[in-house]
């Protein structure tokens, strides 16, 4: 059955996907640009940039990532997991 519940292939897609796009996916982006805005010193100045960076992210933020997320499902499932460029 292509594209059911069995099919393999459909499930390698879905997990490829899902990890790629996850929620950590996307806030890391968001920690990682603010973290090496400037030179990270040793492993403590980093932990504490991490630290700094985390902190910001509030309620409302992690609701537009969630509902992007659910977006880019949408359109994977509707696509039955075609490669395309979602912005």
């Amino acid at each position: 059955m292509k594209g059911g519940v069995g099919d393999q292939d459909h499930l390698k897609k879905t997990s490829r996907f899902t990890r790629r796009y996850s929620l950590g996916f996307l806030l890391w982006g968001y920690v990682k640009d603010i973290v090496y805005l400037t030179n990270v010193r040793d492993i403590t100045d980093l932990r504490k940039k991490i630290f700094n960076v985390t902190a910001t992210i509030d309620k409302a933020m992690l609701q537009r990532t969630w509902q992007k997320t659910e977006y880019r499902l949408d359109v994977f499932r509707a696509t039955n997991g075609a490669q395309i460029e979602v912005n």
